[in-house]
């Protein structure tokens, strides 16, 4: 492996974090298919969310170098290349940002932030009820006494 052969870097799409996928994390992936449904499964190092890597990806050698070296360096398809593994991950908000007044909720699959009510309508939960109780984002977990 040379040293420029650093890994993938992408913007995750459940966190929206920049992560670096590397290419030690991608053979081992690749190694452990057998293990995955035939999948090349990752993660995102800030979320922990499994990411799938696409098909048709060179199994070993100069060519999976070569083919992880060119989409390090294609800034258009970054995202593409790792869609997530379970959508319902998609449907969950990553996140929320108020205009004059306005809450709007981003799905974490990447969609158009949407007001509360279309949000619920399109992804089957309640945007605002899943960030209050979501740690993570400022919110404090239901407990039961």
């Amino acid at each position: 492996m040379t040293d420029e052969l650093k890994g993938i870097t992408i913007d995750c799409v459940v966190c929206e974090k920049e992560t670096t996928i590397t290419a030690r994390d991608i053979k081992l992936a690749i190694q452990h298919k057998k293990d995955t449904g035939g999948l090349i499964l990752v993660s995102c190092n800030e979320c922990c969310r499994v990411l799938v890597m696409p098909e048709g990806i060179p199994q070993d050698g100069a060519e999976l170098e070569e083919w992880i070296v060119q989409a390090a360096e294609d800034p258009d398809d970054y995202c593409r290349c790792v869609p997530m593994l379970d959508s319902t991950q998609e449907r969950i908000p990553a996140g929320s940002y108020a205009d004059l007044g306005v809450t709007f909720y981003r799905p974490g699959g990447g969609g158009q932030p949407l007001k509360k009510r279309p949000y619920m309508y399109n992804y089957g939960i309640d945007p605002a009820k899943h960030i209050a109780k979501n740690p993570s984002m400022g919110g404090v977990p239901f407990r039961v006494s």
